[in-house]
């Protein structure tokens, strides 16, 4: 299978599985993550995956929208204050590879003392700890700081980036692109909660005797 589709169809499921625990934010990030994997495929995208995608955009569009109205009747009567501001994602540019590494230094040695002091960090804790270090990124950089920061990791040892979770204290996507994109072993979507859990117990612990 092409590898590209493969992470497509892991997202897919993965989206499918925590609909109801991830925030939109979350669901847009991922969503967009299979809009930059597609332009990577060898053939299109099949047809039922590609009508989840529709349905996806469509469920997340009608739910934005339906934020949108709920929200005008406490907006301000300033017309300029009313007006709609875009996502910060969409205002930040892509860094360059030689300062992701020089970050990636960085979050590698908090995210080792985190390890050791069995913490587990969202990215507005990893930015705190690297006291205004880390800037807000392009979600494609999120991805390529995290890759950056185990790509010394051994093969035989759990990712540091495990560490790094989402709002609601579950394992980041992104999770799940590091290992693909670090060449580490595919684990099927239903067994990845608990492989992520397990992972994190033995980073603990291996980093506790360091």
């Amino acid at each position: 299978m092409d590898p590209p589709l493969r992470q497509i169809r892991q997202l897919l499921a993965e989206m499918g599985h925590t609909r109801k625990t991830r925030s939109h934010h979350e669901l847009t990030d991922m969503l967009e993550e299979i809009g930059r994997i597609r332009h990577r495929l060898a053939q299109p995208l099949p047809d039922a995956e590609d009508r989840q995608v529709r349905q996806w955009h469509m469920r997340l569009h009608a739910q934005r929208t339906s934020e949108a109205e709920h929200s005008t009747p406490t907006q301000s009567a300033n017309p300029r204050r009313n007006l709609v501001p875009r996502k910060r994602e969409n205002l930040v540019d892509r860094l360059p590879v030689e300062a992701l590494e020089k970050l990636a230094h960085v979050a590698r040695t908090v995210l080792t003392d985190s390890a050791r002091n069995g913490g587990l960090l969202t990215w507005g804790d990893l930015r705190l700890r690297m006291e205004g270090g880390l800037p807000h990124l392009h979600p494609d950089d999120q991805g390529e700081l995290l890759v950056a920061v185990d790509r010394e990791t051994p093969a035989d040892e759990p990712l540091l980036s495990t560490l790094i979770i989402s709002s609601d204290s579950s394992l980041h996507w992104l999770y799940r692109h590091v290992r693909f994109s670090l060449g580490r072993e595919r684990i099927p979507g239903p067994d990845l909660e608990h492989h992520w859990a397990t992972e994190v117990l033995r980073l603990r612990q291996i980093w506790r005797h360091k």
